[in-house]
């Protein structure tokens, strides 16, 4: 799923005016750790290549693209998106702010949802790295979801918001 739409779909579930701006970031958390490092890195390598800003974008759009990636990359978005990891968030959480440990629902959420909708490379292993185990249904991106998405995750962020 994508970044928007887990960050919408995590505020979505913590349904709090007043955390929305925490809620959106743990929803988003396990892409936004992993993939603003990877993003730049990304760019940085095909600068190095001397490509343009649009091939550059062009290439970043691209889910398949990800697989040229540093395998730390694979590996820091297999922690990220492990049930541990989400129970580490939630203690660290705990122990720095207490009224914010409801924001970890957003955390485990973005992880459970991603389970069911991707595979391969991009599979959830949530019991990484006690379990490579993952379900491999499908990817969103290969599907009608990547349209489809983002619309239904605004749609419930709209009706948990401005009832």
């Amino acid at each position: 799923m994508d970044i928007i739409s887990h960050a919408l779909l995590g505020a979505s579930i913590i349904a709090d005016k007043e955390l929305l701006l925490p809620a959106v970031i743990f929803g988003a958390g396990p892409d936004l750790i992993n993939g603003i490092p990877v993003h730049l890195y990304m760019v940085w390598k095909r600068k190095k290549e001397n490509k343009s800003w649009p091939e550059i974008f062009q290439i970043l759009k691209n889910p398949h693209e990800w697989k040229k990636a540093p395998t730390w990359t694979h590996t820091t978005y297999l922690y990220l998106h492990s049930f541990w990891f989400a129970l580490l968030v939630g203690v660290v959480t705990y122990f720095l702010y207490p009224p914010w440990l409801v924001l970890t629902k957003a955390w485990f959420l973005h992880i459970g949802l991603d389970f069911f909708l991707h595979r391969d490379w991009f599979g959830v292993k949530p019991f990484y790295p006690l379990s490579s185990w993952q379900l491999n249904l499908i990817n969103w991106f290969e599907t009608p979801l990547k349209y489809l998405g983002l619309p239904i995750s605004l749609l419930i962020f709209l009706l948990v918001y401005l009832r």
